[in-house]
Parts: structure tokens; sequence; C-alpha cells
């Protein structure tokens, strides 16, 4: 797409919260917006590595800004057969004069149990109906406790799921593989290490990939040694620490 002489923002983006937010990304943001199509609010062909050297910002950088400003609601990403699909969220059509907002940000419900829908008690309509029938309270508790089990097993097999893909994450970055034979390091060194850096940002894996890439990149320019998931901890909890400043 040909860059536009100028890059049309709405005012609202002076407002202190999207300055809080925003930050260093301001800069990535506005290269959202230069190449954005003003019609549909979308970028049908983007290329991470294309925009880290147009930009001059290393790849690794580039990915962590992007994958912020998703976290943050400013843009989403559709995967495609060959690329990736940016949608820029409460988009107007600088070519329109109606106001219109496409891609309205849709903002997930934080406490779930907030949700009437999640929460039958919180359903006006909802009857909770007290019953003195031993085996009907032995039958619910069967079922009350095989729920959690099926739930603990699930949770493990996701968490299991999460750690793995870490590890793979760590080796296609660094080159290093986990030696199979030796359990009692690989369980603190490796396995520890991811769960520690995927607790540290609630389980969202595509953040804690992003943090462990950018993490390594900045090792690599010291130089610093970058062994095992372990050694990078310091590194990514000192990339997390400087986020929430």
């Amino acid at each position: 797409m040909a860059k536009r002489t100028w890059i049309t923002v709405k005012r609202g983006i002076l407002e202190p919260k999207h300055r809080f937010a925003l930050g260093e990304l301001i800069y990535l943001f506005l290269y959202i917006l230069d190449i954005t199509g003003w019609e549909t609010g979308t970028i049908e062909e983007w290329s991470d590595k294309g925009v880290a050297e147009e930009m001059s910002m290393p790849l690794s950088t580039l990915r962590y800004q992007r994958n912020k400003l998703t976290r943050l609601g400013y843009i989403s990403v559709e995967q495609k057969q060959h690329g990736i699909r940016v949608i820029v969220h409460n988009w107007t059509n600088p070519k329109e004069y109606t106001g219109k907002v496409y891609n309205k940000s849709k903002i997930p419900t934080a406490n779930p149990s907030a949700n009437p829908d999640n929460n039958p008690s919180a359903n006006p309509g909802f009857k909770d109906e007290p019953t003195n029938d031993a085996s009907s309270y032995s039958q619910k508790s069967q079922i009350i406790k095989q729920e959690k089990i099926t739930c603990k097993s699930s949770l493990k097999e996701k968490n299991n799921e999460l750690e793995t893909r870490m590890i793979n994450k760590f080796t296609e970055i660094t080159g290093i593989k986990m030696m199979p034979t030796e359990y009692a390091k690989n369980q603190k060194l490796w396995y520890q290490a991811v769960r520690h850096m995927l607790f540290q940002v609630d389980g969202d894996i595509d953040e804690a990939e992003s943090l462990l890439e950018f993490a390594i990149d900045k090792m690599k320019k010291v130089p610093l040694d970058y062994h095992t998931p372990n050694s990078v901890l310091s590194t990514y909890d000192a990339v997390i620490g400087k986020e929430k400043k």
C-alpha cells in the first residue's frame, strides 16, 4: 500500500489513558494507522519481518510490541495462509462524516461470575429450591467430585501443553534442546522456569512467548549466557517489571 502524506489520527489518542497505555508503542501504532485500509479498518497483508526492517527495529521487539497492542485491545490479528491480517479496533473511516465505528473492541468480562449467563444465582429468574433428599444430596456430591477431578485433569493437560510449547519456543530461538535423560535438572532448569514465566503473565502463552523472545534478544546483545530457560528468568522478569512501571 502506498504511503500517505499525512497520518489521520482521532484526537482521542491524546487522552491520558492512551498515553499511559501506549508509551513507546505509539510509533508502531502510528505505522499501523498509516497503512490501514480506510474502508475496512484492516491491513490484509502484514509481515512482522518486513515492518521490522522498515522501522529498523529488531524482529523480537516488533512482535513484542504488536502482541502488546493486541493485549491492550487496540488491534487484533488473524492468521492467514500466507501472513497476518491486522484489524484496527474502533476504527472510523476518515472519508466518512457519519462517525460510524468499525471493528469495535470486544473486551471479555474480567470476572465470569459477574455475568448472569455464567452465574445462575445472579439471574432473577433462577430459583434455588432446597431438597432434603439424602440420596439426591449424595448424587450431587458425587457429580461435583467427578467434575472437580475432570476439571483438574483438563487443567493439568492444558498446563503441560503450555509448558511444552514454551520449551519448544526456547529451542526454536536458541537451538538448544533439553536432554531427556537428565530428569532432575530438567524439572528445575526447564519446567519450573517456564511455569514461572507462564505464571507471570497469567498463562497467556502468546505474551509469554513474545517476552521470552524479547528477553533472549536482549541477552544476546550484552552478551549473556542463555543455556536453559532458567538462565533467562532474571531478564524475563526485568522486562515484565519495566512494562508494569
